[in-house]
């Protein structure tokens, strides 16, 4: 680099000239490269923000119990969803790729006071206990819906007992003709 005065050259970045003593100026790069990294540090400051907090509330996510015993508050309710038998035979007129367009939709929708038979209930693969009820006869040994549940509610059901539950739709499928329902925020109400 050379002094913009005398024309002698000089160290990068030094601020005074030691040939002629003046004061070189900053350059137009150094001031780039300062408004570069300050650019660069805003971005990788916003980005360690939005990703440490939940999607649902802007809060820090502590939620680490994997399973719920009651739906959670929400700033708005969720749509109500279609009942299971609504749901069961809108489907049955459905073709393939019609039913594979349609399930997807009822994910997040409302369901409030289903009500079916617990085939069973077993821990689902997270470890969690969840209630697999059958929507459409007490003999029958297909389940139809699953609720996930705390393990006192689990310790308290019977095979054929009649509940009733609310929760929010976590996904749906069709299995062997019939209709599958995963509730990711449930609870039993009897």
């Amino acid at each position: 680099m050379k002094c913009p005065y005398c024309k002698e050259n000089v160290k990068k970045g030094a601020t005074i000239c030691k040939h002629c003593g003046k004061e070189i100026p900053e350059t137009k790069s150094s001031r780039r490269n300062v408004i570069l990294i300050g650019s660069i540090a805003v971005i990788v400051l916003c980005i360690a923000v939005f990703a440490t907090t939940s999607p649902d509330d802007g809060s820090p996510s502590d939620d680490t119990s994997g399973s719920v015993s009651a739906p959670k508050p929400t700033a708005t309710t969720p749509p109500l969803a279609p009942s299971y038998e609504e749901i069961s035979a809108k489907v049955a007129d459905m073709t393939e790729a019609q039913w594979k367009d349609y399930l997807p939709k009822l994910s997040g929708l409302r369901v409030e006071n289903w009500t079916g038979w617990v085939v069973d209930v077993d821990e689902s693969l997270g470890g969690d206990y969840e209630v697999w009820v059958d929507m459409d006869s007490p003999s029958a040994l297909l389940q139809d819906v699953y609720i996930p549940v705390p393990d006192d509610v689990a310790l308290e059901l019977n095979k054929g007992q009649q509940v009733t539950f609310s929760g929010i739709i976590d996904r749906v499928s069709e299995f062997l003709g019939d209709i599958v329902v995963h509730l990711k925020e449930g609870a039993v109400v009897e």
